[in-house]
């Protein structure tokens, strides 16, 4: 039992980090990006094939990286394809394309991707993908099988600290609060001589770097990796993290993925099946997905921890709802 729930935090950390990432281009900018995993998917890739070595048997799998770098070299690369991937992605999508049409050429561009990875045993073995990923460090540590879960759990809390300190610190610098501005009113930050297409470029990189990271600690942790686990319906997971724990809050973020990642999915999993559908609990799952986002949408659409407000902000809101309060009669004196 421990080791389950041991295996269920460390994939909670994982998409929490993931999830920050998603949430600098939706939550602080308003980018709605239907292909973030794709960007999980190249550090996932990229990073194992740094890691994974020469196959032991090409007629099983093929792959067109095949090296042996230590794993921080292979992370780092990860990490940094999924970087240029979302450079030339967001220089095409953002460069005239708002709204809805941004999101229709990021998912198409996702598809392109995904059929082109997935159709062609040669790039990272098709259908089949990457298995026999290494276990980062376990040939320098001498740990038990059980041990080594607990250290890959720490390891992947500390990245998550990491990544939220370093969201915390861009959320309220002038980047942070530019982006914001540009999501609220994107005419507005254009008149101020604010930069619009680089500012969201930025932050679609800045998105699409933590999502490689967060795939190359993925894969490294189920030590395989196939086209089966970057599907649409893994976006659409962040996405419900996000709305449950609160768009644009980080805190929130983690929050939403640890409730849903960590407990809505798997207490589904536990859901008899239904003779004759053997589907129906995955099937069940996106159900019951869809339902929170409704749900959190009709009843809380700010999600449980909002996002946070300068205190500025406040102040001027405080102002303008007290400006529009009628003002107290005059008492007249009886002196």
């Amino acid at each position: 039992m421990i080791d389950y729930i041991v295996s269920v935090l460390t994939l909670v950390a994982i998409f929490a980090i993931l999830a920050l990432g998603l949430n600098i281009q939706w939550g602080w900018s308003g980018m709605l990006n239907l292909t973030y995993i794709t960007f999980a998917a190249v550090g996932a890739y990229v990073s194992a094939g740094f890691d994974i070595g020469p196959p032991l048997y090409a007629h099983q799998q093929t792959y067109i990286i095949r090296l042996s770098t230590p794993f921080p070299v292979a992370l780092l690369a990860g990490t940094l394809a999924a970087g240029v991937v979302g450079a030339i992605v967001g220089a095409i999508a953002l460069r005239r394309l708002r709204s809805d049409y941004f999101a229709i050429v990021t998912l198409s561009m996702g598809l392109v991707i995904y059929q082109v990875v997935a159709q062609n045993r040669g790039i990272f073995g098709g259908q089949v993908g990457l298995f026999g990923i290494p276990q980062p460090f376990a040939d320098l540590l001498p740990l038990t099988p059980q041990q080594y879960t607990y250290f890959y759990l720490g390891m992947c809390l500390v990245a998550l600290l990491g990544v939220y300190l370093l969201v915390r610190h861009m959320f309220g610098s002038p980047f942070g609060r530019t982006m914001r501005a540009i999501r609220d009113d994107e005419l507005a930050a254009q008149a101020f001589a604010r930069p619009v297409f680089w500012f969201k470029l930025r932050a679609f990189v800045f998105g699409a770097l933590i999502a490689g990271f967060g795939g190359a600690l993925l894969s490294h942790f189920v030590g395989a990796f196939n086209p089966a686990g970057w599907t649409p319906g893994e976006t659409f997971v962040l996405y419900t993290a996000i709305f449950l724990g609160g768009t644009g809050n980080n805190l929130g973020s983690i929050l939403g993925t640890l409730i849903f990642v960590g407990i809505v999915s798997e207490v589904t999993r536990y859901i008899p099946p239904i003779p004759g559908n053997p589907d129906a609990n995955e099937a069940l799952r996106g159900v019951v997905g869809g339902l929170i986002i409704i749900l959190v949408l009709r009843y809380r659409p700010h999600g449980i921890l909002p996002e946070p407000r300068d205190k500025d902000a406040e102040r001027e809101s405080k102002a303008g709802t007290d400006a529009h309060l009628p003002a107290a009669p005059a008492v007249a004196s009886t002196t």
